[in-house]
């Protein structure tokens, strides 16, 4: 039945190319724009040139996709080149929220690293999407598992981690430091 189809020679492919052609080929005449848009074939296939990303749309989709790391990246390199100012801010004490704990205060978001950690994570969230945060929502039991393995279990290894005996003792108290730093 429809093996007859089959067996199209070089002709019937040139005739089908060119029929898809004028089919699809915009009007220039009625194109509301001065610019024409170019058009490509392709055996049969119409390629618009405006569909295809530039060089330039490319690597600013990349930038924007990825400017988290790279501006950290960008930012290690600036402070391991000029350091003065760095150390300038690390120093400059903003007063910040101070809270008091015992004999002494607690004082947040007193420095400038501070502050730039806060708007990182800010940012970060504001680039959520509604329903990311309601799935999140409706997964409390493996939330609820990452909090109280974060919170409790991971610092409490630190406990465990202080006992053994290594070669270098330092080593013992780094791994337990290490565990204690999570929260």
């Amino acid at each position: 039945m429809g093996d007859s189809n089959l067996g199209n020679t070089e002709a019937d492919s040139d005739h089908f190319r060119v029929s898809i052609d004028e089919k699809k080929k915009p009007d220039l005449q009625d194109n509301e724009h001065d610019s024409a848009v170019e058009t490509s074939t392709f055996k049969g296939t119409i390629v618009d040139e405006e569909a295809i990303p530039s060089r330039c749309s490319r690597v600013t989709a990349f930038l924007v996709k990825w400017h988290l790391p790279i501006m950290l990246v960008i930012g290690l390199l600036l402070g391991y080149a000029y350091p003065l100012p760095g150390k300038f801010l690390g120093e400059a004490d903003l007063g910040g929220i101070c809270f008091p704990t015992g004999d002494t205060e607690t004082c947040v978001y007193n420095s400038v690293s501070n502050l730039c950690i806060t708007f990182i994570f800010v940012m970060s969230g504001m680039k959520l999407k509604t329903e990311e945060i309601k799935r999140a929502m409706r997964t409390w039991k493996a939330a609820l598992f990452g909090f109280i393995s974060i919170l409790f279990i991971t610092p409490c290894a630190s406990f465990a981690v202080i006992r053994i005996d290594f070669a270098i003792p330092e080593f013992a108290a780094g791994l337990a430091l290490f565990f204690r730093s999570s929260n």
